[in-house]
Formats: structure tokens, C-alpha cells, sequence
């Protein structure tokens, strides 16, 4: 799988700027000990890709000016850059919702709260993707909050989340 064109090291180990990133995924997930196994897991070997998508759907409108807003913040954010992943483990808690949830929608709230974050130059990339990424979480979070709840539901689950 062709990746970021990141700069790497070089077959002789000297750094090599123009040398691409390949990587290959795969995740298992076995349930141990107990009765159920309560985790899920997000592989996005393209997320630029699945951003863009997410775009087009933000708030249930189908909208050409989110995608529009998607794609000038990344070439903004990474203007050297095609693609790059996202990975993700959600450790369940009393119950699988939570995880299943998140590993579903963290595209999308990521996608809100890239439209919605004012880019700061004053800030390397890495600080503004973690702060969009967090922005993201939080809002996922008061989501699931809200669904515990609604139709008579009574969950207490949760989940801890790698990115």
C-alpha cells in the first residue's frame, strides 16, 4: 500500500527525503477470558479519502462547500501530502456500544471538527491535528452520551481509545 510520501530513511539507512512510506495493516481481536469481547479497532489506510466523503454528508446535508471546506484545510494542513491513515483500538467497557460507536463515527466527527477548526499558524501541524483530533473525541463523546439515554436505553458502557 502506497502511503504519505513522508521522507524515511534510505536503504543504506541515510536519510532519504524523497523515499515514500509503505506500511500494512491487519488486526485480530479475540475475545480472552471473559464471556464477550467488548473492543473495536479503526484501520484508514487513505483518511484523506474517507474525509472528503465525510464532507459531503456533515449534519445530514449533503453539501459541496463542506468538502470544499475538507479539502482546502488539508492542503493547508499537509500541502505536500496524497494520503495518510488513521489507526485506532477502542477497549470496550460494560458492554460493546461505546467502542462499536466510535470506531463507526470517529470519521465524521473528525471531519466537524476539521470544517470548524480555525487553523493557527502559530501552531506546528501536529498540535492542530491533535486538537482537531480531541475536538473530534469530545464531540463523539457528548453523541454517545446523548444515545445511552434516548428510547429507554439505560447503557453504562464506555470505551478508552487509542489513535
Amino acid at each position: 500500500t502506497e502511503c504519505a510520501p513522508l521522507s524515511s530513511k534510505g536503504d543504506n539507512g541515510n536519510f532519504n527525503p524523497g523515499k515514500k512510506l509503505f506500511w500494512e495493516v491487519g488486526a485480530i481481536s479475540e475475545c480472552g477470558i471473559r464471556d464477550s469481547n467488548e473492543d473495536s479497532f479503526l484501520i484508514l489506510n487513505d483518511l484523506i479519502s474517507v474525509l472528503l466523503s465525510c464532507g459531503e454528508n456533515i449534519d445530514g446535508n449533503s453539501s459541496e462547500s463542506h468538502s470544499k471546506i475538507v479539502k482546502e484545510k488539508i492542503n493547508l494542513l499537509f500541502p505536500d501530502v496524497n494520503t495518510f491513515g488513521l489507526f485506532a483500538i477502542f477497549d470496550g467497557h460494560l458492554g460493546n456500544q461505546a467502542a462499536r460507536f466510535a470506531a463507526e463515527k470517529l470519521p465524521y466527527f473528525i471531519t466537524k471538527a476539521l470544517c470548524s477548526f480555525d487553523l493557527d499558524p502559530l501552531l506546528s501541524v501536529g498540535k492542530m491535528m491533535e486538537k482537531i483530533i480531541s475536538n473530534a473525541l469530545i464531540d463523539l463523546d457528548k453523541s454517545f452520551c446523548r444515545i445511552c439515554v434516548e428510547d429507554g436505553r439505560d447503557w453504562e458502557c464506555g470505551a478508552t481509545v487509542l489513535v
